[in-house]
């Protein structure tokens, strides 16, 4: 019998690690996956499950490497389910980092420029690390890479009905399935605008993202100082965006976005919360709610917003198409809880939260 062919670059990883890069991969959507194989000059035509044949004929031929893999893995990975600190303006000296020129000097001065020099293809280090820095003459972006293992949240496992108790109970099972996961949080800087964001991969049921900023805030504390970015203002971001859709509606023109739930709460404890019927319903829509949400409103300042954004902006392709996303004002952060959105729709989204808290 032959012996089986070595792949290219197979000696860099472990078993386990070559495991879960094709794990990875074959988890992505379709259009990642076509993405990929156009960028290798591959055929895009098929079903899923051709185009992962393909990638891994490619990779037996050599004609794809685990290393392009990964390097792949870190573009999309960003723009899955995630949440998001965002920040607004630095107090510390930007020159060091208006270019890519100076950044490179900068970090070669701290001891800090070999994955800005050229990307490392981590796939699970046992510790948080940094994988690439990256500067485009606008953003200048950091990405860090760690090994997690724990219970994730997969909906798609949920039971389609609920079960009942001998004493005849609802219960509601929801599903976690425990998973070794390449961890990935980056750190990008609009060196132009002077506003910052901090995307954080989904982590284990029970983990922190507080814990998770501060890992990366240390882990890159030598050149770059992540705690002079002040966060920006969620709970006048959602106060801003409910009443936003509500002056649409009354203007008779199409809102940017469907609150589906929203909650306010007083200085003190107070708190009101409106929940629509269905996440195909606003809670615009009942006047009753509304006058009730507009009173309280007035006194408080938004604790949580859950929306349904409109992507008609970003043209054809997003016709029809919604995202949903959480505001959480009291943990300070943006939660993208699905899979199923990509970078032009994180950005938009954003973007008008951004300007929705100034």
């Amino acid at each position: 019998m032959a012996a089986k062919k070595r792949r290219p670059d197979e000696d860099a990883y472990t078993e386990e690690e070559r495991d879960l890069i094709e794990r990875y991969i074959a988890r992505l959507r379709m259009p990642s996956l076509k993405e990929f194989l156009r960028e290798s000059d591959q055929k895009v035509s098929g079903t899923k499950g051709v185009l992962l044949g393909r990638i891994e004929a490619a990779l037996e031929a050599g004609d794809v490497t685990y290393t392009q893999l990964v390097q792949f893995l870190d573009e999309v990975e960003p723009w899955r389910a995630q949440q998001v600190f965002l920040f607004g303006a630095t107090t510390q000296n930007v020159a060091p980092f208006r270019t890519a020129e100076s950044l490179g000097e900068h970090l070669r001065a701290h001891h800090a420029s070999k994955p800005f020099r050229q990307p490392v293809p981590l796939v699970l280090p046992d510790e948080l690390t940094v994988a690439s820095i990256q500067h485009d003459g606008t953003r200048l972006r950091v990405t860090a890479i760690e090994r997690r293992e724990g219970w994730i949240r997969d909906e798609s496992l949920d039971p389609e009905e609920s079960e009942r108790t001998d004493e005849d109970e609802e219960v509601q099972l929801r599903a976690y399935v425990k998973r070794v996961t390449r961890g990935l949080i980056a750190f990008e800087w609009n060196v132009v605008e002077n506003v910052a964001m901090m995307q954080i991969s989904r982590l284990p049921s029970g983990e922190d993202y507080e814990d998770a900023r501060e890992r990366f805030t240390k882990l890159v504390s030598r050149w770059l100082d992540v705690r002079s970015f002040p966060l920006i203002n969620l709970p006048k971001a959602i106060k801003t965006l409910h009443m936003a859709e509500e002056a649409k509606k009354a203007a008779s023109q199409a809102p940017a976005l469907k609150s589906y739930g929203v909650e306010y709460a007083r200085q003190g404890g107070g708190r009101l919360a409106g929940l629509s019927g269905s996440s195909e319903d606003s809670v615009t829509d009942d006047a009753v709610l509304t006058a009730a949400l507009q009173q309280f409103r007035n006194v408080s300042q938004g604790r949580r917003g859950n929306f349904y954004w409109a992507l008609d902006p970003l043209g054809q392709d997003y016709v029809g198409s919604t995202a949903h996303v959480i505001v959480f004002a009291a943990t300070r952060r943006i939660t993208f809880p699905t899979d199923n959105l990509d970078e032009a729709t994180i950005r938009h989204v954003l973007a008008d939260i951004r300007t929705a808290s100034i």
